[in-house]
């Protein structure tokens, strides 16, 4: 715990694309933080409704051998050996397969929809984010009106919850720096899938929506979507 304490995980600037988000949960719920120069995105993800093609692929063909463990190994020998593993017939096979059940849009991660929470880009400048690994907490740095606000994001170790807060530099809670806030389901749902259905309350204050997503493969002949392009790399 004292060396996860000493290794935060930071990006010091604004993180929008995928492969900058921040990631915590608590084993059952999991929560992506992409930031935006206009505020933050907050995806969910839950294991009732997770990522299950790695599974699917292993079990398709009896493959119990490419483990998660395997792949680090593997890539971990051709980093000592300073080797290219795409060089290697077994890699190009394990990679080629995986292509073929994730080219399947879902299940997929984090389906489970997305919280936005702008703000005003006139007052408040997103600075970047850090993951406090020992805690499991994502902290959120912005400079709002003049003043830096630490916007912390950690999931209860019990329940399926996501708690959003903001404080300052003595870790005193002070306002929102959100000034709108917009919840979504997936962007672009297959046209198989069901559409949600809205549960908002304005005077209840509290937006939601119910929406039934695959557990497992649909019936022959009933497409998704379309397959994603794929590209090896090099």
């Amino acid at each position: 715990m004292n060396r996860a304490a000493d290794n935060p995980i930071v990006l010091n600037r604004p993180g929008p694309r995928l492969v900058d988000s921040a990631l915590t949960g608590n084993g059952k719920l999991g929560v992506m933080v992409r930031t935006r120069p206009d505020g933050l995105c907050i995806s969910f993800g839950h294991v009732d409704a997770w990522d299950i093609r790695h599974a699917v692929m292993r079990e398709s063909d009896g493959d119990n051998q490419h483990t998660f463990q395997w792949v680090y190994s593997f890539l971990h020998r051709h980093m000592n050996k300073g080797t290219n593993p795409w060089t290697e017939p077994e890699w190009q096979h394990y990679t080629g397969k995986l292509h073929t059940v994730y080219s399947k849009p879902y299940p997929c991660p984090f389906p489970c929809g997305t919280l936005f929470l702008g703000t005003d880009r006139r007052v408040t400048e997103v600075l970047g984010w850090t993951i406090l690994i020992d805690q499991g907490e994502i902290r959120v740095r912005m400079n709002h009106a003049g003043q830096p606000v630490q916007v912390r994001i950690f999931c209860d170790s019990e329940q399926d919850r996501c708690w959003v807060d903001a404080r300052d530099d003595h870790e005193q809670i002070v306002a929102s720096p959100f000034i709108r806030l917009y919840l979504s389901p997936d962007v672009e749902p297959p046209p198989a899938l069901p559409a949600p259905e809205e549960e908002n309350d304005h005077q209840g204050r509290y937006l939601a929506f119910s929406q039934r997503l695959p557990y497992e493969e649909p019936p022959d002949g009933i497409e998704v979507c379309k397959p994603t392009p794929y590209i090896p790399v090099p």
